[in-house]
């Protein structure tokens, strides 16, 4: 498994609306490629993406951005990396796809079946409440030292 870019960036642009999702506000992408050090023009295509997953929302003019569809507590990383990044194992028959023909007999594929549920599992386990509450207490002892 290979985390790409994008769903790095995706992880990391959804952790920072986590975090500000008690404001109630919009954050304005500038805001969010600053904070996450995300190159903007990439933002800009991450957010599209993650708006169509039914992860984000935006809100248009002056006082517009993007904010959290849902509550942090029900996006987990496994959301994030599955729509960016696609299937967890990248093998010819996980999913089950027509490029492997002998999946039945195949020694490999229950292998690949288990290591792709065991990193969903992982991942899945891990929300952005959590995320953005570990963020906010990183700040704060940050701040104080």
């Amino acid at each position: 498994m290979k985390i790409s870019a994008k769903g790095d960036y995706a992880c990391k642009a959804v952790l920072e609306l986590a975090i500000n999702h008690h404001e109630g506000k919009p954050i304005q992408i500038g805001e969010i490629a600053e904070k996450q050090n995300i190159p903007i023009k990439f933002l800009e295509q991450i957010l599209i993406l993650l708006k169509q997953g039914g992860i984000t929302k935006s809100k248009r003019g002056a006082v517009g951005g993007y904010f959290l569809a849902k509550d942090p507590k029900d996006i987990t990383v496994a959301n994030i990396i599955s729509l960016t990044d696609g299937p967890f194992v990248h093998a010819p028959c996980i999913p089950e796809k027509k490029e492997c023909e002998k999946s039945d007999s195949c020694l490999f594929h229950p292998l690949w079946k288990e290591v792709e549920v065991s990193i969903s599992n992982i991942l899945g386990s891990v929300n952005f409440e959590e995320l953005s509450e570990k963020a906010r207490q990183t700040e704060q002892i940050m701040y104080y030292i």
